[in-house]
């Protein structure tokens, strides 16, 4: 037996504790801990129990293979249909740092029919769950098609006796209270909006020719008064870090309409603005803005969740039976691909899984090769080699951040004051 090598045993305000991203955190006594440090071999039996138990401690086995094994078992698996699908590729707002490439076209009865004769196809062949992202352009751009399409797969789901949920990624500026009083109809169970500083730096990053998108947003926000509330998204640059605890303050008058907020730093793909390049964080640079508006947000009403979770896949392109489909029917394997007709798989109406495999636009995602520093190192179930920040072989926060995100999130675990993967 040995100690897995993703244990973390750290001492905090006079307590002991054990973390492990697979079996959460435990609190030791002090003679435990000490234990613990020493010897396995001097452990008390009640000791080495618990923790064979929870897995913290482990066989004489490579954890780099479970790793993968576990991995496989979501990368493979025919149970989950994850599809992103964006009803239309036209925005409302001009953001520099999009990926997505913009089209003024919308999906047609046609593509929706395909959508639905493709999933049905996957039911068949042993799909027993739905899991829809609606995406864009701006997807409530063209909100019919999502209720429409939204009722239909619903229908063919409940013939099959197949689950479905849906989730919603939206600026925020069309929604109305007829859209958020229909989420639960829809099955969209949860939505997220971007909002990138305050008035001024979020009108200037995110312009909507139209209105101003920032104060449409936060009144679109009191619409949230059900159990259905909007994660806000934060990108965060050079251009926009220093504003970010100012509208993290503004937003605490409108905590009771919001679940949660997350940070993510801006990265360069696909259609991002060359002027972007020059504007954007490395993981340490951004772990230490994380670390301040996590403590900001401490101060307000508003939650933050903490990622501390293990996980085994970081972005849901390296799974086999995730597709994202434009409004033309054409399959990607990456939502950041979106719009850009050189990552173009297949389209719906010629579809076959087999044929997919050959297409390097496919099959270059279902790669379980790993860095050999990645495939050793401690933060593998975090950052997944890059994956979770979307940046092959580029460290994530979390790396230089760990232990104080740990720290910070015992301080907030007995107040109700955060929300989190690891318990």
């Amino acid at each position: 037996m040995k100690k897995s090598k993703y244990n973390y045993s750290f001492e905090h305000n006079g307590k002991f504790y054990l973390f492990n991203p697979y079996s959460g955190l435990c609190e030791l006594s002090s003679e435990l801990f000490n234990l613990y440090n020493a010897d396995i071999n001097l452990w008390p039996n009640s000791l080495k129990e618990k923790l064979i138990r929870k897995k913290y401690v482990v066989d004489e086995i490579d954890e780099y293979n479970v790793f993968l094994i576990m991995r496989n078992r979501i990368v493979y698996s025919k149970n989950t249909l994850l599809l992103e699908i964006a009803p239309t590729l036209n925005c409302n707002c001009q953001c520099g740092y999009c990926f997505v490439s913009k089209k003024s076209q919308s999906m047609n009865i046609e593509t929706q029919n395909n959508i639905l004769d493709f999933i049905a196809r996957r039911i068949v062949q042993g799909v027993r769950i739905v899991k829809v992202t609606w995406f864009g352009g701006e997807p409530l751009l063209a909100y019919q098609t999502i209720s429409d399409l939204s009722k239909k797969i619903i229908s063919l789901c409940a013939q099959h006796n197949v689950q479905y949920q849906s989730f919603l990624i939206t600026n925020g500026i069309l929604l109305n209270k007829e859209i958020v009083d229909n989420l639960s109809n829809l099955k969209i169970n949860g939505l997220q909006i971007t909002l990138d500083g305050t008035e001024e730096f979020h009108n200037h990053e995110r312009p909507c020719s139209h209105t101003n998108g920032f104060r449409q947003i936060l009144n679109n926000l009191k619409l949230f008064t059900s159990n259905i509330k909007p994660v806000i998204r934060v990108n965060v640059s050079h251009r926009n870090c220093e504003s970010i605890c100012n509208l993290l303050y503004q937003l605490d008058e409108y905590a009771q309409f919001i679940k949660s907020i997350t940070f993510s730093p801006i990265f360069s793909i696909n259609n991002t603005e060359s002027s972007y390049k020059e504007e954007l964080f490395d993981g340490k640079v951004f772990s230490e803005y994380e670390i301040r508006y996590i403590k900001t947000l401490a101060t307000t009403k508003l939650k933050y969740e903490f990622f501390l979770k293990g996980k085994f896949v970081g972005d849901s392109a390296h799974i086999l039976n995730y597709f994202c489909i434009d409004p033309n029917g054409n399959l990607y394997k990456s939502s950041f691909m979106l719009g850009n007709e050189d990552y173009i798989i297949t389209n719906l109406k010629r579809f076959n899984m087999i044929d997919c495999f050959y297409s390097p636009n496919f099959s270059r995602y279902i790669n379980n090769e790993f860095e050999e520093k990645c495939q050793q190192c401690f933060f593998l179930p975090y950052c997944i080699g890059g994956e979770a920040s979307m940046i092959s072989g580029k460290c994530d926060s979390i790396r230089y951040n760990f232990q104080t995100q740990l720290e910070f999130y015992i301080d907030c675990l007995n107040t109700n004051k955060f929300e989190s993967e690891s318990q």
